[in-house]
């Protein structure tokens, strides 16, 4: 009774736990791009009741500050890297603007990109522990650094909205790295990183010798093999993944 009574006092929506909503830093710069776009799409639907991912993209000539289309973003801005052009922070903080009315559906939001590849059964049990609010996690950029790595850093809704609200601070800024501008301002506002494992691969004979031995409390593997084939390689070690995880 006393569950049911507090039914009535709470919207159902109240009670959506752990959804997170997935950005997926995008673009066509290499060949080997649309391949690993192609990995996500395998698997990014497959559980819609915890999991919202989408692919964020930039076109300078939007009429709009942003657009959601389909699983797409797409940002007022173009597309390029840091730290000489502002197109990473730039889709960064437009894609968490364009799902401002929604964040309040959502714990937490994950910003990654388009190499690293997830096991959402861990990720939901890893987001589990953290803690609601003021939440930023990530794999640090080296050990024992402050600062998360932008392969996939995790943020409380609450957190996301302070991004969102201090906008200026990040658009059009160049000369840092985007997960150096947002790390060093949440350092700002008390907002202490937390450390999660991450398993990166960098060839693919690494691969072949650990895929038999996968760490049990890894959730993201970071793909970015060196190889001149790697449009081959990180495709061929994605769907290795996904044939192991889905």
């Amino acid at each position: 009774m006393r569950f049911v009574f507090l039914l009535l006092l709470f919207p159902l929506c109240g009670f959506c736990a752990d959804k997170i909503l997935i950005l997926i830093i995008a673009s066509d710069q290499f060949p080997v791009y649309k391949r690993l776009h192609a990995s996500w799409e395998r698997y990014m639907d497959s559980d819609p009741e915890h999991i919202e991912a989408y692919f964020v993209r930039g076109d300078p000539d939007l009429d709009r500050a942003f657009k959601i289309e389909g699983h797409t973003i797409w940002t007022k801005t173009a597309e390029g890297w840091p730290p000489h052009h502002p197109g990473i922070i730039n889709k960064t903080i437009l894609s968490m603007k364009a799902f401002e009315p929604r964040l309040k559906e959502f714990q937490y939001v994950l910003r990654t990109n388009l190499s690293s590849f997830y096991v959402f059964p861990r990720l939901l049990d890893y987001v589990r522990t953290l803690p609601e609010v003021g939440c930023y996690s990530a794999a640090p950029i080296h050990p024992n650094a402050s600062i998360g790595s932008g392969a996939g850093f995790l943020l409380s809704s609450d957190v996301a909205q302070l991004l969102i609200a201090h906008e200026a601070e990040f658009l059009g800024q160049v000369g840092t790295e985007d997960d150096m501008l947002v790390g060093k301002f949440l350092e700002r506002h008390h907002i202490p990183l937390i450390a999660h494992a991450r398993c990166d691969f960098l060839d693919l004979e690494s691969f072949y010798k650990q895929r038999e031995n996968l760490p049990e409390n890894v959730f993201q593997f970071r793909v970015k093999t060196g190889d001149q084939d790697r449009f081959v390689h990180d495709s061929l070690i994605h769907s290795a993944l996904w044939k192991v995880f889905y």
